[in-house]
């Protein structure tokens, strides 16, 4: 039983609620094909037994389900002995019990991820799933079902349970429309949604759309002078909306031949304005109030199944298919679950007008397509929050292939949401085939676009500016809230090479938009203010998320050793690099040859790891030295790992050359590990590595010959000096620890 409550406890249902949408359309889609798959209704229905069987498990909810376990044991025991139909019997059963089930589970189940703008994603699922088919013209009119009514349905095959699906969501949307930063997102969605009830002109639905912008409008915190200048948009809108329903009322008044003088009777009123629901109250009452005592006590069942009709209100449509035994048990559950929900605002609002108006209404209740998502707001309500909202964007980002391209961004996000901040990343990973490499950049582009444009993002942060910015511009420049961060990190704002010229080139479009550039050094804080002629003070210095001292520590060397399998009598230089041009594996390698020609290199050994473009390069020369037996190869590692090679080195080298290096965490990692670093200061670096100071340093990179002597000088280096070094290294990594940059992140996003 643990291991069931631990499982739903990890499982995310944001996934299987995510196909939800799908999975009724097409539903309805065979329905109008005449062809009784019921996909939906199996889901649900498996989906209704599992949380059944958890909630019953679930010790404070035992009695309660039990409950509800006996009533189904003794509906069985009577349907064996009655001449209804059995399948038909317990499709009513799944269909009633379904909201106060899922309204029960959703009362104590938590996942963040459920929160506003899944349901504002979902509710234009629904919406598109509607308007999409209109615009190729294809599709059904509710007419063909029922000639005294005019709404365009899609594939959909019930308005009423897409309109009770509309109205629930209809409340987190239009404050998402309140809310959002971009006019011109504001202006599409709102334009989405007065289509699609155009399209439906449902009474339920418009008259919902009027009743909760009505309250939107006066419950904003907006100047008064604002909610005046909104109010008469909304309103206007209503009314054409509410002009929509006149075609309904109408061929309803046609239909029924009801002369214009009588339009306040209660024929009226019963027969246009609540669709003859009166009419079917009243017969059907009367076929209950004649039927037998066990009809009475279980119910009518399916009606359809008896040549009858629903009323298409939904308490009394309960009533009547379930009895008077299964109506006490539903009451039971429904109380209950309305006892025990934490719901509040906007969610609350939007929960209360849809039951409200499931009184005068029909298959909202019963029907598992909008009921499902009226108990969805008591999750979305728990995961209401006021952080401030951030749009992480970047090419690089980490994945199991290539752990160590990005990590910094990873980091950074890591930190933020320690910070409580709300992150939502649009990233991509690295990708060699130049298909995949082509296909993944659509997608990271087209996901970034979509979410600057319509997500109402405090912030828009942006990694690497050359390739990441131009998927956001758009939505930056539409928004009259949002800020744009960009961080700049090499050679996306300083070439290395000519053909790096059309970085630079859309670097300078980009970064005249910034609000602040965030850069990982003075050095680039310099070059950021003079190559592009940037404000010097919405420059900000924060060092690629610092170092995570919790991981990168210090370890007992020789068990690091014997973990890696690494031999305890060897002394392993090491380093951690791309293999790319310039970022100084040829120095290294040529430094190594020196070394061993000088016979420094017995009983030692060079580790590389790290893994790039020119690999086969690097090979190569690794032959052309003749040090095949000295160096080991590596590709990148995790963190855990990481920080253990780091521990195994008696040396770390750090042999860059690249002009656009803009920092080098790498080598602050390998101090925080109380490892001798090496490196070249030229550049970033230069930043934190201090001759003799906090490390041995070189600035010639024109021949290994420079490096060589400085890794000799290491070797010879006498014990208490490279004590004191080293422990000036690790004040220094603590100087550029995550928690230390961490106040950065206030002055990066502060307003």
């Amino acid at each position: 039983m643990r291991k069931i409550k631990k499982k739903f406890k990890n499982f995310s249902l944001i996934y299987l609620l995510y196909l939800f949408p799908i999975i009724d359309f097409v539903t309805s889609y065979f329905a109008w094909q005449n062809i009784n798959i019921g996909i939906g209704s199996i889901i649900k229905g498996l989906f209704l037994v599992i949380i059944t069987i958890y909630l019953f498990i679930k010790n404070d909810k035992k009695k309660l389900i039990s409950c509800f376990l006996i009533y189904l044991i003794i509906v069985l025991g009577y349907l064996l002995i009655s001449e209804n139909s059995l399948k038909e019997y317990l499709n009513v059963i799944f269909r009633t019990f379904f909201f106060p089930m899922v309204l029960i589970f959703f009362s104590d189940y938590k996942d963040e991820k459920i929160n506003d703008m899944f349901l504002v994603r979902i509710f234009y699922m629904y919406l598109l799933l509607l308007i999409i088919p209109k615009i190729f013209g294809i599709g059904h009119n509710i007419s063909e079902i029922y000639p005294n009514k005019e709404a365009y349905l899609s594939f959909f095959y019930s308005g009423n349970e897409l309109s009770a699906t509309l109205l629930c969501l209809m409340p987190i949307s239009l404050n998402h429309i309140f809310k959002c930063h971009s006019i011109l997102t504001k202006i599409i969605l709102f334009a989405l949604i007065t289509w699609g009830l155009i399209l439906l002109k449902t009474k339920a639905l418009v008259g919902g759309f009027i009743i909760i912008t009505i309250y939107l409008i006066f419950k904003s915190k907006q100047k008064v002078s604002k909610k005046l200048l909104a109010t008469p948009i909304f309103l206007l809108v209503g009314l054409l909306l509410a002009l929509g329903l006149v075609k309904n009322f109408n061929t309803a008044v046609d239909y029924y031949d009801i002369k214009l003088e009588n339009t306040i009777s209660i024929k009226f009123v019963d027969k246009v304005l609540l669709s003859s629901r009166i009419t079917y109250l009243d017969s059907l009452n009367q076929v209950y109030l004649k039927s037998n005592v066990d009809k009475k006590i279980f119910g009518l069942g399916n009606l359809s199944e008896n040549n009858l009709k629903d009323v298409e209100m939904d308490f009394f449509d309960i009533f009547y298919t379930i009895g008077i035994l299964g109506f006490t048990i539903y009451l039971i559950l429904f109380i209950y679950g309305l006892r025990h929900i934490k719901i509040k605002g906007i969610y609350a609002f939007g929960f209360y007008l849809t039951i409200l108006i499931s009184f005068i209404t029909g298959h909202i209740l019963r029907s598992p397509m909008p009921s499902i998502w009226l108990a969805t707001l008591v999750i979305a309500s728990q995961n209401k929050s006021d952080k401030k909202k951030i749009l992480m964007v970047s090419n690089m980002y980490p994945s199991s292939k290539a752990k160590h391209y990005g990590s910094f961004v990873k980091n950074m996000t890591k930190e933020l949401r320690k910070m409580n901040y709300d992150v939502r990343l649009a990233v991509m990973h690295k990708h060699k085939n130049i298909f995949i490499k082509t296909f993944s950049y659509m997608i990271f582009y087209l996901k970034a676009f979509i979410l600057s444009l319509l997500g109402s993002y405090d912030y828009i942060y942006v990694h690497f500016i050359s390739h990441s910015t131009m998927p956001v511009i758009l939505g930056y420049i539409f928004s009259y809230k949002t800020k744009l961060i960009l961080n700049a990190h090499g050679n996306d704002v300083v070439k290395d090479y000519n053909y790096e010229e059309a970085n630079i080139k859309r670097s300078a479009k980009y970064i005249k938009y910034a609000d602040k550039i965030v850069v990982s050094s003075k050095y680039f804080k310099e070059r950021i203010k003079n190559d592009y002629n940037y404000e010097e003070d919405k420059i900000v210095v924060f060092p690629a998320g610092g170092v995570d001292l919790e991981v990168f520590r210090e370890m007992d060397k020789n068990k690091v050793k014997e973990e890696l399998g690494l031999d305890v009598n060897i002394r392993y230089i090491g380093t951690v690099i791309r293999i790319e041009k310039n970022k100084g594996y040829d120095t290294l390698i040529e430094a190594i040859y020196m070394l061993k020609e000088l016979d420094y290199m017995k009983n030692t050994k060079l580790i590389i790891i790290g893994t790039g473009d020119l690999q086969k390069d690097l090979d190569k020369l690794i032959k052309k030295y003749h040090v095949e037996d000295l160096v080991i190869q590596k590709n990148f590692v995790y963190q855990d790992f990481l920080v253990k090679y780091y521990n195994a080195f008696d040396i770390f080298i750090f042999p860059t050359k690249r002009e656009s290096e803009s920092l080098g965490l790498v080598g602050l990692e390998a101090m925080a590990c109380k490892t001798l670093v090496i490196g070249c200061n030229l550049y970033g670096p230069s930043e934190y590595l201090k001759e003799k100071v906090n490390s041995l340093t070189y600035d010639k990179i024109d021949s290994g010959k420079y490096l060589a002597r400085k890794i000799m000088e290491a070797m010879d280096m006498p014990l208490k000096t490279k004590k004191e070094i080293i422990n000036e290294a690790y004040l220094t990594a603590k100087r550029f620890s995550s928690d230390e940059q961490s106040n950065k992140l206030k002055e990066i996003f502060g307003d």
